[in-house]
């Protein structure tokens, strides 16, 4: 199985969505769940490679401190 790179750059189009499953997971139920983490993963984004227990302000967070960044 090959193994997706992390990205530390996105659009500001997919920072938004990955902001937004990070707020509906909240809410999920465990399988739920499992599904939206799968579906940050596929957008480069690896919750584990920052915090645990990651949230949307987790996120902004990180872009604050620059360890990810927006571009066009």
């Amino acid at each position: 199985m090959t193994q997706l790179m992390a990205k530390y750059k996105f659009t500001q189009e997919q920072f938004d969505r990955i902001s937004l499953l990070l707020k509906r997971r909240l809410e999920e139920s465990r399988d739920e769940q499992k599904k939206t983490r799968a579906e940050i993963r596929r957008s480069g984004f690896y919750i584990s490679h920052h915090f645990k227990g990651f949230t949307n302000d987790n996120l902004k967070e990180l872009l604050q401190r620059k360890e990810i960044e927006i571009v066009k």
